[in-house]
């Protein structure tokens, strides 16, 4: 008669099988999918305010500075790619988990998932991302303005933006991302500005996601916590209170 697994064992594998367990790990790659978005978006609102800075602006604004200038706006781009991919991947993480893994969402993401579609911000940046993979350069430009003031001096000013006449007419846009296009006061679309539109509809609906994972499956996490319950016990009761371990989430 083969030997009984130690109790230790036996929690720990029921932990590891536990739908708890896979729940927690689709949470994981969601927190990894949403901080990439988060980090892309921080570094590239940084990143054009840092460029229109008087301090650094002025000097790229000078004629000899145009290869600092054009290096400059490569890494802005560089910047804005990044953030565009980022923010496609995490809602691409989301739906193929969702739609492979947990069926009793479906209905309720796709409404919500068209929700978020329908939002102006959303519309005009997932068609540029596509109008940007399809045209390979920079969509923006940077802008420099020198006013004079008064007779003793000049107002400088300096920003990074998609002109909205430029780009209006190169593909078949949307209404809803038209009526992002056409709530800016001006022209220029500021690129600080569109993502900082953008990226709180992603934040929301990364939360919504999340909530609705944890009220969907509340008795398996739950199941889950009282099987690491159990197992802490255990272990502090086997090998003393010096051993003893708990798992974090991570949402």
């Amino acid at each position: 008669m083969p030997d009984k697994k130690p109790l230790l064992i036996e929690l720990q594998e029921r932990i590891t099988r536990s739908k708890g367990s896979t729940v927690e790990g689709f949470l994981r790659l969601f927190d990894e999918a949403y901080y990439a978005a988060d980090v892309n978006h921080r570094e590239l609102v940084q990143g054009v305010h840092k460029v229109t800075d008087p301090a650094v602006a002025i000097d790229l604004s000078l004629v000899k500075n145009q290869r600092k200038l054009d290096l400059v706006q490569l890494e802005i781009a560089r910047l804005f790619q990044n953030y565009l991919d980022s923010a496609d991947s995490l809602h691409d993480r989301i739906n193929d988990l969702v739609r492979g893994a947990m069926p009793e969402l479906t209905d309720t993401w796709d409404k919500r998932s068209q929700e978020a579609e329908s939002e102006p911000a959303n519309a005009f940046l997932t068609e540029l991302r596509a109008y940007v993979h399809h045209i390979r350069q920079p969509v923006m430009t940077s802008t420099f303005s020198i006013e004079r003031r008064n007779a003793k001096g000049f107002d400088f000013s300096s920003m990074i933006s998609i002109s909205r006449q430029r780009i209006e007419k190169a593909r078949n846009w949307s209404r809803r991302a038209k009526r992002y296009m056409e709530s800016q006061p001006k022209d220029e679309i500021l690129l600080d500005q569109l993502v900082l539109d953008h990226f709180p509809l992603l934040e929301d609906l990364v939360q919504w996601v999340v909530r609705s994972i944890r009220q969907t499956y509340k008795a398996e996490l739950d199941e889950l916590e009282t099987l690491r319950e159990q197992y802490g016990l255990e272990y502090e009761r086997t090998f003393g209170s010096g051993g003893s371990s708990r798992s974090k989430r991570t949402l």
